[in-house]
C-alpha cells in the first residue's frame, strides 16, 4: 500500500487504534490489515444535529446473556447522516459513535468497529439509504441506520473502561461527560489527514494557474500575443495562490505529527493534550481557509477555463468549502479558540516588548484636504495603464 493510501486509511481506522485496548489486538485488526479490499469510515454525525457530535442519540444497549452491543437508532433523528456507504459492492467498515447504555444507565459516548455491509450488500440489521448525488464533492453519500445490530465484545473499543457480564461498569475517566469529551477527540485524525490533502490541492492549483497564465496569450491595445503572465493583474492573483500555497504547507508539518500521535505509540509523548488538540484545530481552519484562497486566485487566472470540470479547480474548491464544516465546524472552532484566549484555560498571551525591536504603532500623518482626491486620481490612472500594459 503506497504511503498516501495507507495515510487515507489510517484517517478512517485510526481512531479504532487509539482508544483501545482490546482482548484480542489481532482479530480486532483484520479489517484493517485488509484494507487493499475493504474502506472503513467515520460515523459521528447524525441527521437530527448535524455537525454536533455532543447529543449523539444512538444506542449501544449491552446484552448480558450473549456478553455482546445491540446497536439501535432510537429515532429517526439518530440516523447517521451522511457517511460514504451508497456505492454498492463494496465492503465497508464503521467506527460508529454510540452512547452506552448498561442496564439502563447512560456511560457516555463510545466507539465500536462495525461491519456495514459486504459484497452482497447491506449487512443485518444495517438499513442503508443512498443519497443523491452532490455536484462539488459526489462521493457515495448515504443515511445508515441501526436496527438491533450485534456487536462483539472484542469490537468495543473500550479505551480503558471496564464492564462485568453482570454489568458492573468503570470508567478511569469518571463522568459520561469526560467519556463523551474523550471519544469525540477523534477528529483529530481528521486533521492530521486533511491538512496535507488541502495543502496538495492548494499546491495543484497554483500549478494550473501558472500552466495557464504562461500559455495564454493576450491581445490589446498596448500589446499582441503576450503571456497573460506578464500582466500585473495575473502576476497579482498567481502571488496569492503561491504564496497561499505555500503557507498551507507549512502550517501542516506540525500539527499533522501531532494529530497522528496515539496513546501506545513509543516515546511516550502519548496522544495530545488540551493544548495541542485546541492549536491543531486552529490550524485546520487556517489550512482550509488558504486553501480556498489558493483555488478562488487561481480560478481568477484562468477565466472561464477555471470553472471547467476538466482542470480540477471546480472539485478543489468543492472540496475545501465542504470540510469548512466537515471534520469539525470552522466557525465553531474560532469560537472555542476566543473562549479559550478569554479564560485563559490552555492559552498564554505574549509578552509586551519594550525597547529595540518591539513593536509600536507607526505615528500617522494626517494629509491636507485635497491630497486624498489627487492620490486617488493619480492611482486609478496609474492603475488602468498598468492592468492593461504588459509588465515587460
Amino acid at each position: 500500500m503506497s504511503a498516501d493510501r495507507r495515510q487515507l486509511a489510517d484517517f478512517f481506522a485510526a481512531p479504532a487504534f487509539d482508544p483501545g485496548h482490546f482482548g484480542d489486538e489481532r482479530d480486532v485488526a483484520a479489517p484493517y490489515r485488509r484494507m487493499r479490499h475493504v474502506h472503513a469510515h467515520l460515523h459521528v454525525p447524525e441527521l437530527g444535529h448535524g455537525n454536533s457530535s455532543a447529543n449523539i442519540l444512538t444506542e449501544a444497549v449491552y446484552d448480558p446473556d450473549r456478553d455482546e452491543f445491540v446497536l439501535i437508532t432510537p429515532v429517526p433523528e439518530a440516523t447517521k447522516f451522511p457517511p460514504n456507504l451508497g456505492l454498492a459492492g463494496w465492503p465497508k467498515w464503521g467506527v460508529v459513535s454510540a452512547r452506552l447504555k448498561v442496564g439502563g444507565a447512560d456511560h457516555g459516548l463510545f466507539l465500536f468497529l462495525v461491519p456495514l455491509r459486504d459484497e452482497s450488500g447491506p449487512c443485518r440489521g444495517v438499513r442503508i439509504r443512498a443519497l443523491p448525488d452532490t455536484a462539488l464533492l459526489p462521493p457515495d453519500y448515504a443515511a445508515v441506520a441501526f436496527d438491533g445490530v450485534r456487536v462483539p465484545r472484542r469490537y468495543w473499543l473500550d479505551d480503558g473502561a471496564r464492564l462485568s457480564v453482570d454489568g458492573a461498569f468503570a470508567d478511569p475517566l469518571g463522568t459520561p461527560a469526560d467519556r463523551s469529551r474523550r471519544s469525540a477527540a477523534m477528529a483529530r485524525f481528521a486533521w492530521g489527514a486533511l491538512g496535507p490533502g488541502l495543502a496538495a490541492m492548494a499546491r495543484a492549483a497554483a500549478s494550473i494557474a501558472l500552466s495557464h497564465a504562461r500559455n495564454q496569450v493576450i491581445t490589446n491595445r498596448f500589446a499582441v500575443n503576450v503571456p497573460a503572465v506578464a500582466y500585473r493583474n495575473q502576476q497579482r492573483l498567481l502571488a496569492t495562490a503561491l504564496a497561499s500555497a505555500f503557507a498551507t504547507t507549512a502550517l501542516t508539518r506540525d500539527p499533522e505529527a501531532v494529530c497522528w500521535r496515539r496513546s501506545g505509540d513509543p516515546g511516550g509523548a502519548g496522544a495530545p493534550g488540551p493544548a495541542e488538540m485546541r492549536a491543531a484545530s486552529l490550524t485546520k481552519v487556517a489550512v482550509d481557509r488558504l486553501a480556498q484562497r489558493a483555488i478562488t486566485s487561481a480560478q481568477a487566472t484562468c477565466g472561464a477555463l477555471g470553472f471547467m470540470s476538466v482542470n480540477r479547480l471546480v472539485d478543489y474548491l468543492g472540496f475545501a468549502l465542504a470540510f469548512a464544516s466537515a471534520g469539525g465546524d470552522n466557525q465553531v472552532i474560532l469560537l472555542d479558540g476566543a473562549w479559550s484566549m478569554a479564560t485563559g484555560p490552555d492559552y498564554r498571551p505574549p509578552q509586551a516588548r519594550d525597547g529595540p525591536g518591539s513593536r509600536r504603532a507607526p505615528q500617522r500623518v494626517v494629509p491636507g484636504p485635497g491630497a486624498a482626491v489627487r492620490r486617488r486620481s493619480a492611482v486609478a490612472r496609474r492603475t488602468d495603464r498598468n492592468l492593461l500594459r504588459p509588465n515587460i
